[in-house]
Formats: structure tokens, C-alpha cells, sequence
């Protein structure tokens, strides 16, 4: 009596053969008998099961060279969420690159600055993504100052043109490794104009060029079928973009502080990283007037009791996403250099 096989059995056995079948030297995959031989011994499964799941197996196992679009990229808001912290700081953070969603970051920052004076902003690309690359590029126009080629693919070409939306303004981007295809190119993008300093931990290395096909189900097929190569020359790096600052963030934590920053995290090995305290323990954190005191060796403290001078309040709560903190800290201090040499 043939016992039934779960789904998950069948695409591992399919995967094992077709692997088995690749790295032999003188065996060719004959895709077309291993697809016969399950369809007509396996039961517990319906042929258009069996064949949806061959698929997505094959494809799962090609990531990131193809993949499909199941969740309707296109489709979702660009901006996943927008904030203003310290009353001076613009924070965006984007869930995909699509068309308009330049159009919508430009429209969050005048509504910002039209009620606060900004002094940094902060595009937060963690777990973000993107097939748009016309979005890539319309999202750089607005922050780069000049008219060039910006990235290319074939004999496609990217550009920007003179304009700035934010001049004088430093840019942050936070990535992680689920920082994917049009978010990762636009990062990579920033930091080669050197319009923004990277921080976080390296993208996924998924910059390729992609055709978009259509299939049965209505979901879109998306093949990498080229290479990016950047304005320098250079093609896009398989590891991802690297980070100017490193911050060691595992993805599981990144998730909890996407939804919450102010979030608790018990438990950490790095306590360099991860504020590890009960949710009324706060940690100050000076500002510019302290750092330029600092800076003419004087103490960073102000009044007769000695307390250190922050911009927060006593029941202001502290950031707790590491990435996030060290961005807003670094903001900080760039703003209290231009202070300095003022």
C-alpha cells in the first residue's frame, strides 16, 4: 500500500534528485523524467498541486536570479511609516521602490518642513524592496545635486538631474540583509554620490536587472537577466552594498524594532547593542550645546546640581532599535560640527 507523502516530502525529494542530477560531471537533468516519475507514483497530491509546488521549489531554489512577485509589490505603499524625532529629524521608512513613490517621500518632506526646521533625514530600507527601477532613479533626482548617469543596465542608462529637495542636509540609510533589489540600488546609488552614509548591515547582493513576466495565476515572474553597473563603472557587488557603519542587528530583532523602536528586547548578547532594562529605565543622551562644551574642553553639564543636558524629558521614551539610536546620535553630532565651525 503506498503511504501518502506530505507536499513538503515531495518538493525535498524533487529539489535532492535535481541536485544530485546537477553536480554529477557527465549527467544531464532530465527534468522531464523526474517530473513523470512523480506525477505517476505519488498520491496525497493533485497534479495541480503537485506541478504549483515543482515550481516554486525550482524558483525558491534560484533566489535571488528569479523569484515571484506573490506578494503584489507593486501594488503596496511605498512609505510604510513616517516620524520626526527630537522635533528635527525626518525618519521614512520605505517598503518598496515603486512608481510614485518619489512623488510621496517629497510630499512628506515639505508637509515636515513646512512646521519644523529639518536637520537630517533618515530613510530607513530594512526589509524593503522594489522592481521599479524608474523609482530608483526619481527617488535619488531628488536628493542629488547634478546631471548624470546614475546606474545603468545594457544600454539603458539611469540619470539624475541638478536639484535638491534637502540641500545641505545630511541623509542616513539604514539596510539590513533583507534590503533587496530597488532599495538596495538606490542605496548603492546614495553612497556612491556621496549623498548619504550607510548604516546597519550589508543588502541582500540582488542588483540585478530584472524582466517581469506574467503568469498564469496573475502573479508576476521576475528574472534577473543582467547586470546593474553603477556610474563608475563598476557592476553592482554580489555581497550588497556595505555599510559606512556596521551595526550588528540580528533580522529577528530588526522585525520587532521596525514595528516598535521604543521595544524591549530581553535577553541580548550585546549589551554595546541592546538596551537590556525595564521600559522605565532611560539612558540621556547629550545634545549639540553639551557636545560643543565637550569640544572646548569644558564639562558637558550645565547648572549647579551637574546634570548632564539632553533634549529629553523624564518621561520621553528612549529609543531602543540600535540601528535607529545611532543614526539619530550621529545626526546629532553632525549637526553640532556645523554648529562648531560656524
Amino acid at each position: 500500500m503506498k503511504a501518502k507523502a506530505s507536499a513538503g516530502l515531495i518538493l525535498f525529494l524533487f529539489l535532492f534528485a535535481l541536485s544530485t542530477l546537477r553536480n554529477a560531471a557527465a549527467v544531464s537533468p532530465d527534468i522531464d523524467k523526474i517530473y513523470n516519475i512523480l506525477n505517476t507514483n505519488i498520491v496525497g497530491i493533485s497534479e495541480s498541486d503537485l506541478n504549483r509546488q515543482l515550481i516554486e521549489g525550482m524558483i525558491g531554489s534560484l533566489e535571488p536570479l528569479a523569484r515571484i512577485d506573490k506578494d503584489g509589490e507593486s501594488a503596496k505603499p511605498g512609505i510604510a511609516s513616517t516620524n520626526l524625532f527630537e522635533q528635527r529629524f525626518a525618519y521614512i521608512r520605505l517598503s518598496t521602490l515603486n512608481d510614485g513613490v518619489s512623488e510621496s517621500i517629497k510630499a512628506t518632506l515639505k508637509q515636515l518642513s513646512d512646521t519644523n526646521d529639518i536637520k537630517g533625514l533618515i530613510l530607513d530600507l530594512r526589509f524593503a524592496g522594489g522592481n521599479s527601477y524608474k523609482a530608483v532613479s526619481a527617488t535619488a533626482d531628488l536628493f542629488i545635486d547634478a546631471q548624470k548617469m546614475v546606474f545603468k543596465h545594457d544600454n539603458t542608462q539611469f540619470e539624475v538631474a541638478p536639484g535638491d529637495i534637502v540641500p545641505k542636509t545630511p541623509i542616513l540609510i539604514l539596510t539590513n540583509k533583507k534590503t533587496a533589489f530597488g532599495a538596495e540600488l538606490l542605496a548603492g546609488v546614495m553612497k556612491l554620490s556621496q549623498r548619504a552614509l550607510i548604516l546597519g548591515d550589508h543588502t541582500t547582493g540582488a542588483g540585478y536587472y530584472f524582466k517581469d513576466f506574467a503568469v498564469s495565476d496573475g502573479r508576476r515572474l521576475l528574472v534577473a537577466s543582467g547586470k546593474i553597473e553603477f556610474e563608475n563603472g563598476e557592476e553592482f557587488p554580489v555581497d550588497g552594498i556595505l555599510p559606512d557603519i556596521r551595526v550588528d542587528v540580528p533580522i529577528e530583532h530588526d522585525k520587532l524594532y521596525i514595528e516598535d523602536p521604543y521595544r524591549v528586547i530581553e535577553g541580548s548578547s550585546t549589551a554595546s547593542n541592546y538596551l537590556i532594562s525595564s521600559s522605565q529605565q532611560r539612558t540621556n543622551r547629550i545634545n549639540e550645546a553639551a557636545l560643543i562644551r565637550m569640544n572646548n574642553g569644558e564639562p558637558a553639564t550645565t547648572g549647579e546640581d551637574g546634570e548632564s543636558e539632553t533634549n529629553e524629558t523624564p518621561d520621553q521614551p528612549v529609543i531602543r532599535d540600535p540601528v535607529l539610536s545611532r543614526a539619530i546620535d550621529l545626526l546629532k553630532g553632525l549637526h553640532a560640527i556645523k554648529l562648531i565651525n560656524k
